[in-house]
């Protein structure tokens, strides 16, 4: 696979190819405001394939951006500030040993798991899973940034070679198109060899030494 400008068009129109299987599965298009237990299992197995299919794709722009960063390396001074509450994120996570953020929803992992003690609902309130749904198509149509900020953070903090995402786990788009599936598995060729040809890190941005603040 080459980065060549139709690349990234292309890869943009399987994700949103992909994005529309899955909403219009069970009538999702509708906005439901409930689903059944099959509805919303078929539900969270498209959206996890979706989310598979970005880590790969941004994970990809990433490694291409990577050597054309230019990042402010200029000494900054550390300030001490309270600690915020974190609200809840859709963020998606890329890397499988990142710490998840507060609300994120991580490969494989069911959306609302329900303890054994308790008896198993009939009716899935389908507003987190179609809001979910909705920030990955955001990604899907605007990657750039996010594959932007994943490179400056790779190039900073993350030297060396890096693993697939997903080579290893069951969560893959083989089930929604021939074209779709061949890319996935050739997106991961292609990570694999970006990966071993990065440029040096950057390393951490220097902090300025210590300064005199009172006589």
């Amino acid at each position: 696979m080459s980065a060549t400008p139709a690349l990234l068009p292309h890869l943009k129109v399987q994700g949103t190819a992909l994005h529309a299987r899955v909403l219009a599965r069970d009538d999702c298009h509708l906005l439901p405001e409930s689903l059944t237990r099959a509805a919303a299992a078929r539900l969270r197995a498209g959206i996890a394939a979706l989310e598979a299919w970005l880590r790969r794709v941004i994970l990809y722009l990433a490694f291409q951006l990577e050597p054309g960063l230019q990042p402010d390396q200029s000494e900054y001074a550390k300030v001490h500030r309270p600690r915020r509450l974190q609200r809840p994120s859709l963020d998606l996570r890329i890397l499988a040993n990142d710490i998840p953020l507060p609300g994120a929803i991580t490969a494989g992992a069911p959306f609302a798991a329900t303890p054994h003690w308790q008896p198993r609902e009939t009716a899935i309130w389908a507003t987190p899973l179609l809001r979910r749904l909705s920030a990955l198509k955001a990604l899907v149509d605007a990657p750039e940034a996010r594959a932007r900020r994943l490179a400056l953070h790779l190039a900073r903090r993350r030297p060396g070679l890096l693993v697939v995402p997903g080579r290893h786990g069951a969560v893959q788009p083989r089930r929604f198109g021939t074209e779709l599936s061949t890319l996935y598995h050739a997106l991961a060729q292609a990570i694999l060899t970006a990966s071993r040809a990065r440029p040096p890190p950057l390393g951490p941005r220097p902090r300025a030494g210590p300064r005199i603040r009172t006589l």
